[in-house]
């Protein structure tokens, strides 16, 4: 019967490892996903806009430097939220 109890106790500990190492995984992700879907919306404005208006490639930097704002930014909040709920 303790055999079982200890099995059992040794299950819920890999369990829990298991799930943390998934949440890890996860935020690693949505970091990515986060900083270069801002970068990548904002270069194709900027690149249209050049397109638009003939001006070469001026559009394109402007708004590529707002992607990459837009993007640490993205990830600040990110990790604002993960911090707010390990507090919780």
């Amino acid at each position: 019967m303790s055999n079982i109890k200890e099995l059992d106790k040794k299950i819920q500990r890999l369990t829990k490892k298991l799930i943390k190492e998934k949440k890890k995984e996860n935020i690693v992700i949505a970091t990515c996903a986060e900083f270069f879907s801002g970068v990548f919306v904002t270069s194709l404005v900027g690149y249209f806009l050049d397109y638009i208006f003939a001006t070469g490639y001026i559009f394109l930097i402007v708004f590529m430097v707002a992607g990459f704002v837009v993007g640490f930014v993205n990830i600040y909040r990110l990790f604002q939220g993960e911090v707010l709920k390990k507090n919780e």
